[in-house]
């Protein structure tokens, strides 16, 4: 796992507690957690527990082989995705932890599967309060080998 960069994009209310649980998790591997949030002020705080804010999502793609997306719907995947493209790298992997239609979703998987990235749907169910405590559920859907890889980041985000 050493060999992984980790990036989150999205801080809002469900975001912010699974990056600070990533970033906690990361912090024991003297790692720092890559985020990005179109506010960045709302970045600010994880800063301070050793995230490198990133200025936007191409940075993400440029650095990091593995990416939580957690932002709030539909459009704002998409969007996110196209933001991504010209930066990702072969090999990476999406995990979209947004709750999307299955259309959207195959859209995604289909357009990165051009560009060799993997991406793994798990939507997580819960509150932010029970974000914060990792009282989250998923169901994680994907390519085994990729599920297992990421296993343990997505454990001790949830």
């Amino acid at each position: 796992m050493s060999h992984h960069e980790v990036g989150f994009i999205g801080l809002g209310a469900m975001g912010f507690p699974m990056a600070q649980n990533l970033q906690q998790y990361l912090s024991s591997l003297s790692k720092s957690l890559h985020v990005y949030n179109r506010t960045i002020e709302k970045a600010n705080p994880l800063r301070f527990k050793g995230s490198t804010i990133e200025s936007s999502p191409l940075d993400i793609a440029k650095k990091c082989n593995i990416i939580f997306c957690m932002v709030f719907n539909d459009e704002a995947l998409m969007s996110t995705v196209k933001d991504l493209l010209p930066s990702l790298k072969k090999g990476c992997i999406f995990i979209s932890c947004v709750t999307a239609l299955p259309e959207t979703l195959t859209t995604i998987v289909e357009e990165l599967k051009t560009i060799k990235v993997d991406v793994i749907s798990c939507p997580v169910f819960g509150r932010p309060d029970a974000a914060a405590e990792k009282k989250l559920i998923t169901a994680m859907a994907g390519a085994p080998e990729r599920k297992m890889e990421i296993k343990p980041y997505v454990e001790v985000c949830i």
